[in-house]
């Protein structure tokens, strides 16, 4: 196996680094340039995901849950000059509501 210089060594070797990427992108670049909608994303595992995404490059964000005050909050904290998260109120217990 040749040596990578764009990521840290893994103990699991390169094909580690590359797993979840079709286009063997690293994961640190796994999804540069796109943008996410994430339902249930003003705490717990939904934050975590974008924040996870976020690590890995990805353009932006909207966090989408009811919790307004928390979704906006997040939205700011996680906004940066590459990277743009906004929040959208949204309640998926109702389809009228969507």
């Amino acid at each position: 196996m040749g040596v990578l210089t764009d990521h840290p060594q893994s103990p699991y070797g390169d094909a580690a680094h590359y797993a979840a990427s079709p286009e063997d992108r690293p994961l640190s670049r796994q999804f540069e340039g796109k943008v996410a909608v994430v339902t249930g994303s003003t705490s717990g595992l939904g934050l975590t995901t974008v924040e996870t995404m976020l690590r890995r490059g990805l353009k932006g964000a909207v966090l989408s849950g009811r919790k307004a005050e928390a979704g906006e909050a997040e939205a700011a904290r996680l906004t940066t000059d590459a990277q743009k998260v906004v929040y959208q109120r949204t309640d998926l217990e109702s389809l009228e509501d969507c």
